[in-house]
């Protein structure tokens, strides 16, 4: 497969129909880009395990576990009391 290195200029120079063209021809290849990088992400991820730093290497970001979320203690809301003459 030959690269294709075409500024953003040069697209904007060529004519709509053309654009919308070249547009269509590229759809299939960029479908089919992404789900081969998604395939290739999944199988780095298989090899290593989705907890190993060595997927920074192949800027993927490892599991590294959730966040804690520690329960704060329960708030006393100010109002009213129980009264303890009315609670025997």
């Amino acid at each position: 497969m030959r690269a294709c290195k075409i500024s953003f200029h040069e697209i904007l120079k060529v004519p709509q129909p053309e654009n919308q063209r070249i547009g269509w021809n590229l759809s299939p290849w960029l479908a089919e880009g992404r789900k081969l990088a998604t395939f290739l992400r999944t199988g780095v991820k298989q090899h290593y395990g989705n907890r190993s730093e060595k997927l920074a290497e192949f800027d993927l970001q490892p599991f590294r576990g959730r966040k804690s979320q520690a329960t704060p203690p329960p708030e006393k809301r100010p109002g009213k009391q129980p009264d303890p003459e009315k609670a025997e």
